[in-house]
């Protein structure tokens, strides 16, 4: 999600193009990207990468897009040992 000022709890509203498509599950920040994220459940023709959705928080809309892979290291060659 692109925002800086609120992260979703669960239970947010997921739109795309205007039409409701699902609700998050969870988010939070993601420090070590410093990114905030969104789980949410949505169709599947909804959940394609790259997919533009945006998030009701708080009752602003903020974009969000469908992530392909993890968003840090998604290699997993960062591997703590």
């Amino acid at each position: 999600m692109d925002v800086d000022v609120a992260e979703c709890v669960g239970g947010e509203g997921v739109f795309r193009d205007g039409r409701p498509v699902g609700l998050t599950s969870s988010g939070g920040h993601g420090y070590t990207a410093d990114q905030v994220y969104a789980f949410a459940f949505v169709s599947p023709e909804d959940a394609v990468p790259g997919t533009e959705l945006e998030v009701m928080v708080f009752g602003d809309l903020y974009p969000a897009r469908v992530l392909g892979e993890a968003a840090y290291d998604p290699a997993n060659e960062r591997l703590r040992m």
